[in-house]
């Protein structure tokens, strides 16, 4: 989009019960178990909050829209085996010395993506 990302670094898991509280009226109206769990290996994260939390705001909207009375939502976070190969010349290494980096699943027990429409 053009826009530089402003990163800094963020407590991850206070990050995602920041980004999820406009939810949680509405989970709890539908019944729906919400849970966050962030491994023990991943404490803060180098980021941009408002790029990512728009990201996991439309996950967390989109669950909330297709995941049936009773269902679930989670978000967990651990840390990732080596370096992704995508990201060489992505990310500003400065910020660390040692980077390692994380991976964020953000799962529910909606119907999913029809087959036509996945492909």
């Amino acid at each position: 989009s053009g826009v530089d990302p402003k990163i800094e670094r963020l407590d991850v898991g206070r990050f995602l019960e920041d980004s999820s509280i406009l939810f949680s009226s509405s989970m709890a109206k539908k019944d729906i178990s919400f849970e966050i769990e962030v491994g023990e290996d991943v404490k803060d994260a180098f980021i941009d909050r408002g790029m990512m939390e728009q990201v996991v705001q439309n996950l967390l909207s989109n669950s909330l829209k297709h995941v049936p009375t009773g269902g679930e939502v989670s978000i967990k976070v651990r840390a990732a085996d080596g370096t992704p190969g995508w990201i060489s010349g992505v990310l500003p290494l400065g910020y660390t010395r040692k980077p390692s980096y994380m991976v964020i699943t953000i799962s529910d027990s909606g119907p999913g993506i029809p087959e036509k429409v996945d492909r």
